[in-house]
């Protein structure tokens, strides 16, 4: 990304490049530890498991596992849920487990109190007869209650300014905005991997927004996922959400234009190319890496840029200028105008910025501040005061 300044008329054109900085993303730690214990006398043991029943029916990653893992996801669900500190699981491969409680993490973005887990086996003589699962809880249940207080009462207010009955796009837009206006990115942020340095502390890392997103999308009735992989060869979490039947990319933490350019950049404002992305779109930066295949993210018809009418497939100043100049005079921060290819990209950035064009829609401005992102074909114009 580019960003650049250029005065208007006579002044002096200035320039400035801005240096990107990559501050990688942890990705959240899964500290399993493997035990294994050997029985020499001979038990006789009934193995008398009960029946879990499914909260998570229709989950996007859930549906992904076989019957053996599901059955196992919802029994490490109800013993987090439960404060279980041990939990008697079927002799399953370690595989499955680690599947299932992955899964967990996917669709449930929550569960502070947890961080990891220990399981142990229990064998007559080569014979693996008993497996116990322990969540490694990171806090008391008195903690953990006065912590979900604090969450709730947070959520409760965050949410004051959407409405269950509003549209999916309308839900996903105030998720992200809000994220991103109200939560800075601070890599020693307290908690950072969970929904506490979000909520409690307003500070976090990749980790915390996405859950934190994910969170906040599920109190709106959206399906939202947490995903992981790599973004420019460093780990990163986002999430994947489903808006009217189709499911689009959204990266909180890279919607933040302060995470790319910390040390250059003193305002903040909302990069709304990684709102419900494609596929190939997010494919420029991110790569997946799940256990379970992932949905495919071709639809733009929730795209930010195609809802606010700020998309153009083919040469229209005049339209586009007062795209601009309405933007400027609603009081927002930005206008970013994304264009179907490199073509018209270029032609808009000559005529607006080189030419200087935008005088004529916003006859008091002296300085244009304006940012380059050629590979999504998107220039963004900032208004400050003049």
């Amino acid at each position: 990304m580019r960003v650049k300044n250029r005065w208007i008329g006579k002044i002096l054109a200035l320039a400035l490049l801005v240096s990107v900085l990559l501050a990688g993303c942890r990705e959240a730690p899964v500290a399993v530890q493997r035990e294994e214990t050997s029985k020499v006398q001979l038990v006789e043991q009934e193995q008398t498991r009960q029946e879990v029943q499914s909260i998570s029916s229709g989950n996007y990653a859930y549906e992904c596992l076989d019957e053996t893992e599901k059955q196992l996801y919802d029994q490490i669900l109800q013993g987090i849920l439960s404060w279980e500190e041990k939990i008697e699981l079927p002799v399953v491969g370690v595989e499955a487990i680690e599947r299932a409680y992955h899964a967990v993490n996917c669709d449930y973005g929550g569960l502070f109190w947890v961080n990891g887990y220990t399981y142990t086996t229990y064998s007559l003589g080569d014979e693996v007869i008993s497996m116990e699962f322990a969540p490694s809880f990171t806090m008391s249940q008195e903690e953990k209650q006065q912590c979900q207080e604090q969450v709730d009462q947070v959520v409760e207010e965050w949410l004051q300014g959407i409405s269950i009955h509003d549209s999916d796009y309308e839900k996903a837009k105030y998720v992200f905005e809000n994220l991103i206006q109200r939560v800075d990115y601070q890599e020693n942020a307290p908690e950072s991997q969970n929904i506490l340095s979000v909520f409690l502390y307003g500070r976090t890392v990749c980790q915390g927004y996405a859950c934190a997103t994910q969170y906040l999308m599920r109190h709106l009735g959206i399906p939202c996922m947490v995903v992981s992989g790599t973004a420019r060869n460093e780990a990163h979490a986002w999430n994947i959400v489903l808006l009217d039947g189709q499911y689009y990319h959204m990266d909180t933490t890279w919607g933040n234009s302060r995470y790319l350019n910390q040390d250059q950049q003193e305002n903040k404002y909302i990069d709304y190319s990684y709102m419900c992305a494609t596929d190939e779109e997010i494919g420029n930066s991110h790569q997946l890496n799940m256990e379970f295949e992932m949905p495919s993210c071709t639809s733009v018809e929730n795209n930010y840029f195609v809802r606010e009418e700020c998309y153009f497939d083919q040469w229209m100043p005049e339209e586009t200028g007062q795209l601009i100049q309405r933007f400027r005079e609603e009081g927002r921060e930005a206008v970013t105008i994304k264009c179907s290819n490199e073509e018209l990209y270029g032609q808009m950035k000559e005529y607006f910025i080189e030419e200087q064009h935008i005088a004529d829609y916003c006859q008091d401005i002296v300085l244009i501040h304006y940012l380059e992102k050629p590979e999504f074909f998107e220039l963004t114009i900032t208004f400050e005061e003049q």
